[in-house]
């Protein structure tokens, strides 16, 4: 009986698994995917998901809160000097937050460019020019394992198309994570 519960969540789970990625709300594709197109001023603006909450001339719209990656985040957005748009999330911290978020970003095809965790840098990049991808694999471990997940830490991570960025930091506190071209 036990096993057959087991099988039947796991069905539940594997079939449900396409409505639960399809959740991210649509004007989050373009900062991950250069499939679809970035959205204009315009369309943040006539969106209803969308209030603006500029104190200044600069463009800069909010959401309620949304879900990424099964994370209730806080969305701003604000376009910088090629009227492309940024896009910022924050939210709270949590062990299950934290996890998957950063999973959520290697399976948008975002690859983990640079660490820096309590004063300590490392360059994937520069790293990669002189040792393996296995090597560098396991210091990025290393050093990720080094800490506990609630010490500061920002995250470089570059999209495989290498024209989308995003910065994470993350202290124990807080997630912020900043999406742009």
């Amino acid at each position: 009986m036990r096993l057959f519960r087991l099988s039947l969540f796991a069905s539940l789970f594997l079939l449900s698994w396409p409505l639960l990625a399809a959740t991210s709300p649509t004007w989050y594709y373009p900062f991950i995917s250069e499939q679809y197109s970035s959205w204009s001023e315009t369309d943040f603006r006539q969106s209803g998901e969308w209030f603006d909450c500029a104190e200044n001339d600069k463009p800069l719209f909010c959401t309620d809160e949304v879900k990424i990656h099964h994370t209730p985040m806080y969305a701003e957005v604000t376009f910088d000097h090629a009227k492309e748009p940024v896009l910022e999330l924050n939210g709270e911290f949590s062990l299950t937050y934290f996890n998957n978020l950063q999973l959520g970003l290697r399976q948008d095809g975002f690859q983990l460019m640079k660490v820096v965790i309590d004063g300590v840098t490392l360059d994937v990049e520069l790293a990669l020019i002189n040792k393996s991808e296995t090597e560098v694999d396991r210091e990025v471990l290393q050093l990720i394992n080094r800490y506990p997940a609630t010490e500061p830490r920002a995250l470089s991570w570059r999209s495989a198309d290498q024209k989308r960025f995003v910065e994470w930091r993350s202290d124990g506190r807080s997630i912020e994570i900043v999406y742009q071209r």
